[in-house]
């Protein structure tokens, strides 16, 4: 409520049903099963539509049943697929444990070889050098998108939306 409160956007009063045609004729001429950007995900996309522009989408559940794991996936399919900006503000994770986490999704490679430099040797997952080929292709991947992560423990509302305010003016 605070966020929304305090988005700094005025109100505008307007006429229901007045562009409402001109936006369905739109619409049908091209048609899509999901409104917003796809996950890529059948089931969440039918039910979500999508991340949609100007909606607030909240991940809630009890601790280490898979939340930052699922948002890692989030960003990587919307900020590193298809070149969205993104601005991942983690409460949890450095940037370079989500980087880590990020490069296993992208490579394959265990995110646990990544953290502890196994990648670089053959093990059960693989010929060293060609785990460390398959990291050196998604860092570079990873450099190309529009993905900015803030390591933010300590958060606030104002420090939040201050944030939100700054890279949407600097990265869009």
């Amino acid at each position: 409520l605070e966020i929304s409160l305090n988005n700094g956007k005025e109100t505008e009063a307007i006429k229901m049903g007045e562009n409402t045609l001109d936006r369905l004729r739109l619409r049908a001429l091209n048609p899509n099963s999901v409104f917003g950007y796809s996950i890529g995900w059948k089931n969440f996309d039918r039910i979500t539509q999508g991340f949609c522009a100007n909606d607030l989408s909240i991940v809630c559940a009890p601790s280490k049943t898979g939340k930052s794991a699922l948002l890692t996936n989030f960003a990587k399919i919307l900020s590193v697929d298809t070149k969205l900006p993104g601005l991942y503000l983690d409460t949890e994770m450095s940037t370079e444990e989500q980087e880590d986490r990020m490069l296993a999704i992208m490579s394959g490679v265990p995110f646990t070889e990544i953290r502890n430099g196994l990648f670089a040797i053959d093990s059960e997952y693989g010929i060293g050098i060609e785990k460390q080929a398959r990291l050196e292709k998604a860092v570079e991947i990873l450099k190309e998108s529009n993905l900015i992560h803030i390591y933010v423990p300590n958060f606030n509302v104002e420090n939040v939306t201050g944030l939100i305010r700054k890279y949407k003016i600097q990265e869009n």
